[in-house]
């Protein structure tokens, strides 16, 4: 009895351990200096997802997109934004995924603080997952 529930217990701690580890997405940082310079005299930037969606730049002539945006305030006037773009016309790339922190400046104008991008490949053709590595 003592050795069934000593196996038991081990088992309920390493199923515990697995539920609590967590997979850290790697991703590419960009460079965002040309787009601040870009936009810090625009005013016309109305909202953090409108930010993030001018600097991806996607073209209507390009084809329809499934891009979601979600925003959320994370401290003063500062923003974490995260576009996702799914269903891309690739053979090897299925999504794109950019994360931006940015700051809403008391002019009206924004400045991006971070920016950094991952992607995730085809079945078949590279890892499904959010990542940085090569889509074959």
């Amino acid at each position: 009895m003592k050795k069934h529930l000593t196996k038991i217990i081990t088992f309920s701690v390493m199923l515990g351990m697995m539920a609590c580890k967590q997979e850290v997405e790697s991703f590419e940082i960009l460079d965002f200096t040309t787009f601040n310079n870009q936009i810090s005299e625009k005013r016309d930037i109305a909202s953090p997802e409108a930010l993030i969606l001018r600097y991806y730049n996607w073209s209507e002539a390009e084809g329809e997109a499934d891009i979601k945006v979600e925003s959320k305030a994370v401290g003063d006037n500062i923003y974490a934004i995260t576009m996702i773009h799914d269903h891309l016309k690739d053979d090897s790339v299925f999504g794109i995924k950019l994360q931006m922190r940015a700051k809403k400046n008391d002019d009206g104008s924004w400045q991006v603080k971070t920016l950094k991008k991952n992607w995730r490949c085809r079945e078949n053709r590279g890892s499904t997952e959010w990542g940085v590595s090569l889509c074959y």
